[in-house]
């Protein structure tokens, strides 16, 4: 089954920004630095180690990937969005790709891609950092704690991992890693691209798994030969949906 494309409004071009300050914790230090003074107060409903409701049960897994040397922090309002509706998600940040990962102790892995490096190279890379981060919550939830600097994690959340459904969604070059990390890892059930183009030779291999496009108002299948190829492969339940209004950077919300 799949449904053609489709176009909606957006009433506002001006995309809506998350905001963080200084002192917002799970914003990690180096990060915090590259905000500016008119980023204004922080708008969020996140808490760190906040309880995992268990009462509804155990929930599916939401992985996200980033832009080009981008931070997961930009990824916060989708990731809030998604979580209040029953999702654990998980952002990923992709050392040496994203400007700057902290580790912890405070040792930094910097953005280190070389002039001219092959996108698909990159999201082969990507692929291969979602097929790591996922088998971290199956160490969760048998009752583990997955973290390099064994932080506390929030109560609750060892029963509230559902490792049977794992979806994956990005941003830009975050989204075309999705199909890429759906061939390496068939883990992944479904998938989203965030108007992100595809590299490689995934976009013409064969997909059986729901996947949707999501688009600006200038970017679809009409004007991306790689969204065409990727299209045509789709043999489960696929969408193609355009925002009419909408610019690339309406997908992210420049938290950091």
């Amino acid at each position: 089954m799949d449904i053609a494309r489709r176009r909606f409004t957006l009433r506002d071009n001006r995309h809506a920004q998350l905001h963080a300050s200084l002192g917002e914790p799970w914003i990690d230090g180096v990060c915090k630095y590259r905000l500016t003074d008119s980023d204004g107060q922080p708008r969020t409903a996140g808490h760190v180690l906040a309880p995992v409701d268990t009462r509804h049960g155990k929930q599916p897994v939401l992985l996200y990937s980033s832009g080009l040397r981008s931070d997961r922090a930009e990824g916060t309002a989708l990731a809030q969005g998604l979580a209040s509706r029953g999702y654990l998600v998980v952002t990923v940040d992709h050392t040496h790709d994203a400007n700057e990962v902290q580790f912890p102790g405070g040792r930094l892995g910097l953005n280190t891609m070389p002039a001219g490096a092959h996108s698909s190279d990159t999201l082969n890379v990507r692929a291969a950092d979602i097929r790591f981060v996922i088998n971290q919550p199956s160490t969760i939830a048998r009752g583990g704690a997955p973290d390099a600097g064994q932080a506390k994690l929030p109560s609750g959340l060892s029963k509230a991992v559902d490792t049977s459904r794992i979806g994956m969604f990005g941003f830009s070059l975050g989204g075309g890693a999705v199909d890429t990390a759906m061939q390496l890892d068939h883990r992944i059930d479904a998938g989203a691209n965030l108007d992100g183009q595809f590299f490689g030779t995934a976009p013409s291999k064969n997909l059986d798994r729901p996947f949707m496009l999501f688009s600006s108002g200038a970017h679809n299948r009409n004007n991306d030969g790689s969204w065409r190829t990727l299209w045509s492969h789709l043999k489960g339940y696929r969408v193609d949906i355009q925002l009419h209004g909408a610019a690339h950077a309406t997908f992210y919300d420049n938290a950091c």
